[in-house]
């Protein structure tokens, strides 16, 4: 079994946006599901780099939400 870090968490959270065409987000709840971890206690385990592209995909849906419900009105 191996000990879980931000160093291991991280790679797989690399592996699953990549393999199972996951958003970051996404990536994250399935891993926290599979591993039986709390969603709201596993910040430390993630790495400044996963932190960075989870904003920047999230800034991304805030603004294709506002653009869509802008096109809707």
């Amino acid at each position: 079994m191996i000990k879980m870090n931000s160093k291991t968490f991280s790679q797989e959270i690399e592996t699953a946006v990549k393999k199972e065409k996951l958003s970051y987000m996404d990536a994250i709840i399935h891993l926290c599901e599979e591993k039986d971890l709390d969603p709201g206690k596993v910040n430390s385990f993630i790495n400044k780099q996963i932190k960075e592209k989870l904003t920047s995909q999230q800034t991304s849906m805030i603004f294709i939400a506002i653009v869509a419900r802008s096109i809707v009105n």
